[in-house]
């Protein structure tokens, strides 16, 4: 019953000049005339379809962007987060990460207050308690509460898992691959 309701709501919103149906297993937007509309599986519409992005709800808030700049709406399609953000992203772990500029991000609770003040580049998702970050064109890992656990002099990083992250540092010819453990220690290697 739940996809014929879904195939009814796309065929029907089809007919209306839709120009994109996108689908993530619990809600799906719908993008007409530029503006995207976000539906769940049941066919209800949580937003309006004058928003010029969004993503799917995350922890019970969407991201979406009116006029060009980002904010987050409730499932209910309420603002929550005013649009004042260049860029933002879900939230994950209670954090969203937003930009206050194109260069300048840092990361917000779910009352908008900056927890870790905009100050890096770039920024990844916390996992395990650790963030990687951007700074000054150079990554590394801060904590819950913005504080470096490592220097900032790596190239490429991943996110942790188990305890454990990796990270690269290019030097001329060579690249060393560091192991980066939550207590901030690390052991580097070459690679052969």
């Amino acid at each position: 019953m739940k996809y014929f309701l879904m195939i009814f709501i796309v065929l029907f919103v089809s007919s209306c000049s839709v120009k994109k149906t996108d689908y993530s297993g619990e809600y799906f937007r719908i993008v007409k005339g530029g503006k995207y509309a976000l539906f769940n599986n049941k066919g209800e519409q949580l937003t309006k379809g004058v928003y010029e992005n969004s993503t799917y709800p995350s922890e019970g808030y969407i991201a979406t962007v009116k006029n060009g700049e980002w904010g987050y709406l409730d499932r209910a399609g309420n603002e929550v987060i005013p649009f004042r953000y260049k860029r933002a992203s879900p939230f994950h772990n209670g954090l969203a990460i937003v930009y206050v500029s194109e260069n300048k991000m840092g990361f917000i609770d779910k009352n908008a207050t900056f927890v870790i003040p905009p100050k890096f580049e770039f920024a990844r998702h916390f996992s395990e308690g650790i963030a990687a970050v951007e700074k000054d064109g150079k990554w590394g890992y801060i904590d819950r509460n913005g504080k470096p656990i490592t220097s900032f002099r790596y190239d490429m990083v991943s996110n942790f898992k188990n305890g454990r992250a990796k990270a690269y540092i290019q030097e001329a010819n060579n690249t060393l691959i560091c192991d980066i453990y939550k207590n901030g220690i690390e052991k580097c290697y070459l690679k052969n």
